[in-house]
């Protein structure tokens, strides 16, 4: 995700022309990248560090696009879409002491 200028001292704001979530897959079977270009999220930092001290985001799986629409099917198949349509993370902390950075949260 490219984080753009400060709207304010706590708000963040994205540019969604340059900004996209990128899904790592590791199985057995397969191993592939997917993009949401498509996202909804909050974001809110502390001027005084250089990280998001707050972050939710939010995603509808159709937006999911691995460049392969019969995978891309199948996935929404596997998630059980539209009786789960969308997924999202709250960031809990982040990890700026060793690169690479890296942040982990809830989904």
């Amino acid at each position: 995700m490219v984080l753009a200028s400060a709207v304010s001292a706590a708000q963040l704001e994205i540019n969604p022309q340059q900004s996209k979530i990128e899904v790592a897959v590791n199985c057995t079977m397969d191993s592939f990248v997917g993009q949401f270009e498509k996202f909804q999220e909050k974001i809110e930092c502390d001027p005084a560090v250089s990280f998001p001290t707050k972050a939710d985001v939010s995603f509808d799986f159709a937006d999911l696009k691995t460049g392969n629409t019969n995978r891309d099917a199948a996935m929404l198949e596997w998630l059980e879409y539209p009786g789960n349509p969308t997924g999202s993370f709250q960031l809990d902390a982040w990890n700026s002491r060793e690169p690479p950075t890296s942040c982990w949260g809830t989904s």
